[in-house]
C-alpha cells in the first residue's frame, strides 16, 4: 500500500487523509495512480 511506502515522509493518517481528499481509496496502491495523482499526493504531503 501506497501509505507504508510513504510512511518516513509523514504519518500514514496524513497520507490516508490526502489520497481521499484527491479522489482515491486509502488503500491505494502505487501502481494504481496516474502522474497526475502523484504530483497532487506529492503537494498535500510534502512539507516544505
Amino acid at each position: 500500500m501506497l501509505r507504508k511506502s510513504l510512511q518516513h515522509i509523514c504519518p500514514s493518517n496524513e497520507i490516508e487523509r490526502a489520497l481521499v481528499d484527491i479522489g482515491l481509496r486509502a488503500t491505494s496502491r502505487p501502481e494504481e495512480l496516474t502522474l497526475d495523482d502523484f504530483v497532487k499526493l506529492h503537494n498535500l504531503v510534502v512539507h516544505v
